[in-house]
């Protein structure tokens, strides 16, 4: 990992058919003459056409490296000033990558490639902490990343990321993330307990239902309310039956504060 004054961009994960690594090659050549160097961790089946290419085009700013120790991740991120996730479009609707908390986690800035109404554009969309090319001509794409990447200094990439971790710590720390785990209780006229089963809401669905709670019912939601839920039932051979909660009836809980 050379000590330069060039940005660093980064990747580090698998290197296979779920990354377009056609639009990593091809901004490289972009960048060829920018202070500008790309760092992508690990292993995959498309490292090797990754590695072809490297040689083929000449491109020495891209740095190819084995895994790393997980626990390296830290320093690693602390070491690039953007991290790149760039979605193949054949796959790009298909999962959500996890690495995204992390490097939110870490105060650093994303660059992504995916198309829109995917699952890490609607997640990122709006946070201020990435920049998002859902372009689908490859000329146009590489075209937006260049010109974002060029705008760049390294103040206004720490900017940029800072806005990414104040998000984590306003919606997904650890005391409102465990807070989305839930115990929903039924208990008879004389109190006692009737029924219970455990729920979950999850971050973006949590944060929504909960400020349109406080909005109908200027209360936030506690422990002990009475609340009307919407939920799907799913069923894990390990874990059991659970609820997922999809949706919250404000009414319902006024009407059982004013009784």
């Amino acid at each position: 990992f050379p000590q330069t004054d060039a940005i660093k961009v980064m990747y580090a994960g698998n290197i296979g058919f779920a990354q377009d690594l056609e639009t990593l090659v091809d901004l490289a050549k972009r960048t060829r003459e920018d202070n500008i160097e790309y760092f992508v961790i690990g292993e995959g089946v498309m490292k090797p056409w990754l590695e072809e290419q490297k040689k083929a085009e000449g491109l020495d700013k891209i740095h190819i490296l084995p895994y790393q120790k997980r626990e390296l991740m830290p320093v690693l991120l602390a070491y690039s000033d953007v991290q790149f996730i760039f979605m193949s479009p054949r796959m790009e609707g298909q999962g959500f990558p996890s690495k995204v908390y992390t490097i939110m986690a870490c105060a650093r800035p994303l660059m992504v490639c995916s198309g829109k109404g995917t699952p890490i554009v609607n997640f990122l969309e709006g946070k201020g902490c990435a920049l998002l090319d859902t372009e689908k001509e490859q000329a146009a794409k590489v075209e937006k990343l260049y010109e974002w990447l060029k705008s760049q200094t390294k103040q206004t990439l720490r900017e940029t990321g800072a806005r990414g971790l104040d998000v984590i710590e306003k919606e997904y720390s650890k005391e409102i993330v465990t807070g989305q785990y839930l115990e929903l209780v039924e208990k008879a006229p004389d109190g006692k307990l009737s029924a219970k089963t455990r729920a979950t809401c999850w971050s973006q669905r949590y944060a929504l239902l909960s400020n349109y709670f406080a909005s109908h019912t200027h209360s936030t939601l506690q422990v002990g309310m009475q609340v009307l839920l919407a939920v799907e039932v799913s069923f894990h051979p390990v874990y059991g039956l659970s609820l997922n909660v999809t949706n919250i009836d404000p009414s319902y809980t006024l009407g059982a504060l004013a009784k």
